[in-house]
């Protein structure tokens, strides 16, 4: 009996150990779970109230071994926190991204690319952050977008900073980075606004073209032409712009013509 009781307790033990879980700020750490720490990802090995061990043998960067964190420090490759998902794509300092953990207020993106070896992993606060889904108001991940005089594509959103991010690559201009910008400083590439809808053929400045972006913060449009045959976009007050015809797809009498404020530009996209 005291042989069955031994083994008892000693399977009891093990099989235990193996999934010990701790929590903490909300996330539940257990053994076996995916982690990361110092820009690398592991497996976790050992857990305790303040501290995580995790094991970047086979993990996905040049780090290996086996170390231990302040429990703070490191980020959960499973689950959501916020507005942000591990798998979810993402942008970063400027970067694109793949998400790969979570933190109570951070975030842990890899950039690795096509040509890279190894996961390039780096970490954000949530804040300074942006998902490629939902949306900002009006404003939503894969919506065209315009900057200044740069025009491409919304790809990452973060609605609690009122900030979206850009990529260029495709754009009529030179530049083909990603830039992240507050919400108010951009023209988003559908709606109307004052009268004056995307798809318009108007004239700004010395630009004749098409409306290409409407910003309802500011109460301006941006026009994409062409200057000694090379696409230009120039952005001004709407006051400014004159037009020249109106887009098939929003006649004159279309009420979206009407919308006049902030608030109803934004209810027109609910």
């Amino acid at each position: 009996m005291k042989g069955f009781i031994f083994i008892s307790l000693f399977f009891s033990v093990v099989f235990s150990s193996a999934f010990a879980c701790e929590n903490y700020q909300g996330q539940s750490f257990c053994v076996g779970d995916r982690a990361i720490a110092d820009n690398a990802d592991g497996s976790i090995v050992g857990v305790s109230k303040t501290k995580i061990s995790i094991d970047f043998t086979g993990g996905s960067t040049t780090k290996k071994g086996v170390a231990t964190f302040d429990i703070s420090k490191v980020y959960l490759g499973k689950d959501c926190s916020g507005d942000f998902c591990v798998n979810d794509k993402a942008v970063g300092g400027n970067l694109e991204g793949v998400i790969v953990g979570v933190s109570k207020d951070g975030v842990a993106i890899n950039h690795k690319k096509e040509s890279d070896k190894y996961s390039v992993i780096k970490t954000y606060l949530q804040k300074d952050s942006l998902v490629r889904k939902g949306c900002v108001e009006a404003y939503c991940a894969n919506d065209s977008a315009v900057y200044k005089s740069f025009d491409g594509v919304i790809v990452g959103v973060n609605a609690k900073s009122s900030l979206v991010a850009i990529s260029f690559v495709g754009g009529t201009s030179k530049y083909t980075g990603v830039g992240t910008y507050a919400l108010k400083t951009v023209g988003v590439g559908k709606g109307c606004f004052q009268g004056y809808c995307y798809g318009d053929r108007a004239v700004s400045g010395a630009v004749d073209g098409v409306i290409v972006g409407v910003n309802p913060y500011r109460g301006q449009v941006s026009v994409l032409g062409k200057i000694n045959g090379r696409p230009v976009i120039e952005t001004n007050d709407i006051k400014n712009v004159t037009m020249r015809s109106l887009s098939e797809n929003v006649h004159a009498n279309d009420s979206k013509r009407m919308i006049n404020t902030l608030s109803d530009f934004n209810h027109s996209f609910r």
